[in-house]
């Protein structure tokens, strides 16, 4: 999907918005930009246009 923000808590704000369910394990995902993984505070992560933006949920295994 496209959403236009400029941070990476502007994004998951957004993903909040339209699938609420998604608020329950937000906090537990792992973040990656263009393939990069971000830790951090999400307000200061930038997320450039056109950048593409992975949400990896928790997950066991190995």
């Amino acid at each position: 999907m496209t959403v236009p923000a400029d941070s990476l808590l502007g994004v998951l704000d957004r993903l909040v918005a339209d699938y609420p369910e998604f608020a329950a394990v937000r906090p537990r995902c792992s973040y990656l930009i263009d393939g990069v993984a971000v830790h951090g505070d999400l307000a200061e992560i930038e997320v450039q246009d056109g950048a593409r933006v992975d949400v990896l949920p928790p997950f066991a295994g190995g």
